[in-house]
């Protein structure tokens, strides 16, 4: 099952690579144990400290499960923490401003969309998870209304693709906003809800921009894209 990692390769991310891919096949599945590492290892043609720095990326990624004394197994929430845009993300070594500049072109024309597309019961979830910004007390619960703030607008526009995408990257938003200050939290939000709830699509994408500007100021297309 497992081919012997080529010297000129990357060794490590050859690994996660060639372990995505038997999970992809369907050859390992949610819950399978991994060889031992001194036997993957020798399959592999790597030293033990590269394996093991492999397997620790994909345990952080959750993808894999270490149990003290008992081996590597192949996570059993793979529904949850396993896809293919965060994982090929990091394995490239992927640059924080790919994560701003793909958040931006999307949410921009989330917000826009949401203008158009909001129901009332959609302006309802969106207005009380604003309302819960008002007495954020903690970074966690900062991190946690911000997800679930734009995840509900890229749900308002019923659009199963956009969805599907915009879940897939949860993982590096959450990354990406752990850096911000917080300042002007319940701020912003408020204002991008306000043009929704207005139907301005044009204000809403401004406002929504606006925020990324103060956020991340050193994005050099913003004034290239329409504000």
């Amino acid at each position: 099952m497992f081919k012997n990692i080529e010297e000129s390769e990357k060794s490590y991310q050859k690994i996660m690579n060639q372990i995505q891919r038997l999970i992809l096949s369907g050859d390992l599945k949610k819950g399978d144990k991994l060889p031992p590492e001194r036997s993957l290892s020798e399959n592999l043609g790597v030293g033990r400290p590269t394996l093991k720095q492999a397997l620790s990326a994909l345990e952080s990624l959750g993808i894999i499960e270490s149990r003290h004394g008992g081996g590597n197994y192949i996570s059993e929430d793979l529904n949850n923490v396993f896809n293919t845009f965060t994982l090929k993300y990091y394995l490239s070594k992927g640059n924080k401003s790919d994560i701003l500049e793909f958040r931006y072109i999307l949410e921009v024309q989330l917000a826009k969309l949401a203008a158009l597309k909001a129901k009332k019961s959609d302006i309802d979830k969106l207005s009380n998870i604003v309302e819960k910004m008002k007495k954020v007390k903690s970074s966690e619960e900062r991190l946690d209304l911000n997800f679930k703030f734009h995840l509900e607008l890229a749900r308002v526009n019923e659009n199963t693709l956009i969805l599907s995408v915009y879940e897939s990257i949860i993982e590096l938003v959450i990354m990406q906003t752990m850096l911000t200050d917080g300042y002007h939290f319940y701020e912003y939000h408020k204002e991008i809800l306000n043009a929704i709830e207005e139907g301005d699509s044009t204000l809403a994408a401004k406002h929504m921009s606006d925020h990324f500007t103060e956020k991340f100021p050193n994005y050099k297309y913003y004034d290239k894209l329409g504000f």
